[in-house]
């Protein structure tokens, strides 16, 4: 006799038929998506209407497909390692460690030479067929959880609701914003000119030009991914969707100490870093690096509650993937490693070991391969930095740091001990981007006043991390954005005394209206800027489709217009060297960036007259310069020792009077043919 019955087979074969049929669904999703993409391709730079919505929805969908999918191979992960994905921290983990995953996955393919659209998405389509069970789960639980939103939202906290909706408010501009053609410097420049050529080659490139581009590249790998489906704002969605988790981890970070309304006070802090948003909006991948380092901290701090080995494994990971990011992750992420040591210190020394093993080997192998490429290909682990070889000899490097060091008030002891009032007073020298607005929070002056708190010996050991993190960062480049690892803990620091002062007052209603006030008055600065820079660059015309891709990039950058007179108008063999620019996304073979913004400086200190100056440039293979005033305008306000200035005057005044035949001329931008012979 059997012992199954029918109704046992039927049930084992509905299981199987369950388990098989979301695996096939989910990676069926990403061919589907590219074979839409084939069928109706990005718009032209000149097309309006419609089609420019179509293309904001593909790009909405590929980017929430690859965070489902990521998502759901984060929490395999983290139930691989033995711990729980639906924890508060696990919810903001299991999507660090799904987009690492994948971000290696592709960087695979570029490392073995098989990278292309097929293989990215055949590569895709197999890890969303392993999570494709998780997913289901995933979108199971999605009702319950939309439910528990509901029931809580009839009833919100005041406090909390109010700064729900500002951040919603705020997100929903830096979804316009993202949403638009890419317009951002380092995104011209590097971000996704590496995965540009990377899909043109098939393989993974050292680029001693463009030296940026031989950082780690996690993240840029997912921005491949994009571009190989035909959407380069993909990489700017995928910013803000590590931007989003980065946001999570600060409120899972103060929930710890003080509780929901507490946790949305220093949310309301964190946003109070007026640019914090439109970086969020930029094809950058700082958000990535800051989301991993902080939520390794939070990995930390839930394995020394629980002891459970996995979240120190998992620590490590997320440690890997912010050194997989950017070199900037190296400092930091070797204190969280001798923070576990200092929190096993009652330990015996085998198990302290072991403990720091759990943590350094993973956060090792996962950032080792950049570093390894870097030393294959071009000599130097860190490349272009510390070993000088025959392409960057001392002198290169020297003006690569003269650059990265002009940020800030310097490095003298007397200026480290000014940095905390001169980043508010002279917040324009270390500033980026937009330096009109780039503060830090406004609030994170109240940060040491956390000592007052009754759970100050709680918060000693995060308040210590972030004092170690901010002087790595102050004997480095001092740039704002380079701080974006250190504020979620400042926010949570300054969110303690005024959740003291809250919930002291908490039965008096004119204290706590004034105490609300005043934390949403420090959201102005934040939304008044959000506002006026879209008063002024506005993306939704072009999102919605009343403005053409070639208009609005017209606008936003500086030499777009020189870049199509180069494609449309030089012949194929021209080169067009780029001085002081590095924007070259846009442009083709023709133009050669730089990205290091001084090889004017560096040629023309190697010549000592024009007709010299021009056999240095033939022997570049250069036929035309490209002058930029903005290019100019950001070098000259980091040029401490004038070469740049000095060479700019020598290219006005001797230079391109007698060999430079003028060729294109704009508000910005001039080109010239090299008529010297």
């Amino acid at each position: 006799m059997s012992g199954q019955g029918p109704g046992s087979r039927r049930e084992k074969l509905r299981k199987v038929v369950w388990t098989i049929l979301p695996r096939i669904a989910f990676a069926s999703l990403f061919p589907a998506l590219a074979i839409a993409r084939a069928s109706l391709p990005e718009r032209e730079a000149g097309v309006t209407g419609p089609r420019a919505l179509l293309d904001a929805v593909y790009a909405l969908v590929l980017a929430g497909a690859v965070l489902l999918t990521a998502v759901a191979l984060g929490r395999k992960i983290l139930a691989r390692l033995g711990v729980g994905g639906s924890t508060r921290e696990g919810s903001v983990v299991s999507p660090l460690l799904g987009l690492g995953a994948m971000g290696y996955a592709f960087g695979a393919l570029a490392f073995f030479g098989l990278l292309s659209p097929a293989s990215l998405i055949l590569v895709a389509a197999g890890l969303a067929a392993a999570a494709g069970q998780e997913i289901t789960t995933q979108l199971g639980a999605l009702r319950h959880t939309t439910i528990a939103f509901l029931h809580r939202v009839r009833r919100p906290e005041p406090v909390a609701f109010l700064i729900a909706l500002v951040l919603v408010a705020l997100m929903t501009v830096a979804v316009v914003e993202a949403l638009a053609p890419p317009s951002d410097y380092d995104g011209l420049m590097y971000h996704l000119v590496g995965p540009k050529d990377m899909l043109q080659y098939g393989r993974m490139l050292g680029w001693p030009d463009i030296w940026q581009a031989n950082g780690p590249f996690t993240a840029e790998m997912l921005f491949t991914f994009g571009l190989g489906l035909g959407s380069d704002t993909f990489a700017k969605l995928t910013q803000l969707a590590f931007a989003v988790v980065y946001i999570a981890a600060t409120h899972v970070l103060a929930i710890r100490y003080l509780g929901s309304r507490g946790a949305w006070v220093a949310v309301a802090v964190l946003l109070g870093v007026p640019l914090l948003l439109t970086y969020a909006s930029v094809a950058y991948t700082d958000f990535a690096w800051a989301a991993c380092q902080v939520s390794a901290l939070l990995c930390i701090m839930k394995w020394n509650e629980e002891e459970k080995p996995g979240w120190l494994i998992a620590g490590g990971i997320l440690g890997g993937v912010a050194l997989g990011s950017k070199y900037l992750a190296l400092g930091p992420v070797a204190v969280l490693g001798l923070s576990i040591v200092w929190l096993s210190r009652a330990k015996r020394l085998r198990r302290t070991a072991a403990h720091a093993v759990l943590f350094g080997l993973p956060a090792f192998l996962v950032g080792l391969p950049w570093y390894a490429k870097n030393w294959i290909t071009l000599g130097n682990p860190v490349f272009p930095f510390f070993l000088p070889s025959a392409e960057w000899p001392a002198a290169r490097i020297d003006l690569l740091m003269s650059y990265l060091s002009s940020f800030g008030v310097g490095h003298r002891p007397s200026d480290l001990i000014r940095i905390p009032w001169a980043i508010f007073l002279e917040h324009t020298k270390f500033a980026t981007l937009w330096p009109v607005a780039d503060y830090p929070g406004f609030l994170f002056p109240l940060a040491p006043l956390y000592v007052v708190s009754p759970q100050r010996a709680r918060l000693h050991f995060m308040a210590g991390v972030a004092a170690i993190w901010s002087v790595l960062w102050a004997i480095g480049s001092q740039q704002i954005r380079f701080l974006l690892p250190v504020f979620p803990l400042l926010s949570t620091l300054a969110a303690v005394p005024i959740s003291s002062l809250m919930n002291r007052y908490a039965r008096s209603g004119l204290a706590r209206v004034a105490i609300t006030g005043f934390i949403l008055l420090s959201l102005l600065p934040t939304f008044l800027f959000a506002v006026i820079f879209q008063q002024y660059r506005p993306s939704l015309p072009v999102v919605v489709g009343r403005q053409s891709k070639g208009d609005f990039l017209a606008s936003r950058v500086s030499d777009y217009r020189a870049m199509e007179f180069i494609k449309t108008t030089l012949p194929p063999e021209a080169r067009v060297l780029m001085l002081w620019d590095g924007q070259s996304y846009y442009c083709d073979q023709r133009c050669l960036p730089d990205a290091e913004q001084s090889r004017a400086a560096q040629i023309v200190e190697g010549a000592s007259d024009p007709v010299e100056l021009t056999r240095l440039l033939r022997a570049r293979n250069v036929t035309h310069l490209l002058l930029s005033e903005d290019a100019v305008a950001i070098i000259e306000g980091h040029d401490p020792t004038g070469v740049h200035r000095a060479a700019r005057a020598y290219l006005d005044r001797v230079y391109l009077p007698a060999c430079g035949n003028g060729v294109y001329r704009d508000e910005w931008i001039g080109i010239y043919e090299i008529a010297c012979d």
